[in-house]
């Protein structure tokens, strides 16, 4: 399988010129520039650090001047960049991750960069990019620099329809397997309250919310979701 790799997708990138360094401290051979206001984000990079994937990571907010300058401002908003300072060039999206993972699991590259395994791990990267402001709310205000994705109709809708349906399928298995509910009359009133309240909550915050409608729909999807996964066994 590993032979249908497209050489070309392994040199991907663009190239940088390396911000010149003044200070006789040893500078990072990679930086991952991440969206600090994004606690997925803050998760998953601290962890690529912890793993000894990456030798840096740098915040949008508190990004030096000489690495802003080497990126692709508006696409990263979209895409981590990763900075490839040894070799002089800078990735985006899954070919930053496959870049930052090949630094302890070289292996693992021409995997996730074979084309079948490329544009699935891509369409899910921009499942969760452009929700990611959602799926785990940001509690922090006042960015530098706002890096929040473009509102993308398409993966917002594609998403609450995937938060609402796992939530439905997770209520209704409780229902089903829950000694309390004794009868089919039971079980049906009971998941009719539950699509109730979130019909009316979504109803509500269509009307009400204006152009901060999707974000709030959104969230309250994450909200149902993360409640019916604990009815869960």
């Amino acid at each position: 399988m590993l032979c249908l790799v497209d050489s070309a997708m392994l040199t991907r990138g663009t190239a940088i010129q390396p911000p010149v360094q003044n200070t006789p401290q040893t500078k990072p051979s990679n930086v991952l520039i991440y969206d600090d206001f994004c606690p997925l984000c803050s998760l998953y990079t601290r962890g690529f650090i912890g793993g000894g994937m990456i030798d840096g990571r740098v915040s949008f907010s508190s990004i030096p001047a000489e690495y802003r300058a080497l990126i692709d401002v508006d696409r990263a908003r979209h895409e981590i960049p990763y900075l490839d300072l040894a070799r002089g060039r800078v990735f985006y999206g899954i070919e930053a991750l496959a870049e930052a993972l090949s630094n302890r699991m070289p292996w693992l590259k021409p995997i996730i960069l074979w084309g079948p395994v490329f544009h699935f791990l891509r369409l899910l990267y921009k499942f969760i990019s452009y929700n990611r402001h959602v799926i785990v709310p940001n509690l922090r205000w006042g960015a530098v620099f706002d890096c929040t994705p473009d509102f993308n109709l398409f993966w917002r809708s594609s998403y609450i329809v995937s938060a609402f349906g796992l939530s439905l399928l997770f209520t209704a298995l409780f229902i089903r397997r829950h000694e309390g509910y004794l009868s089919t009359e039971t079980m049906l009133l009971s998941g009719g309250i539950a699509g109730g309240k979130w019909a009316l909550q979504i109803l509500l915050g269509w009307m009400l919310l204006g152009n901060r409608r999707w974000l709030y729909i959104g969230q309250l999807a994450s909200t149902c979701l993360l409640g019916s996964a604990t009815l869960l066994p």
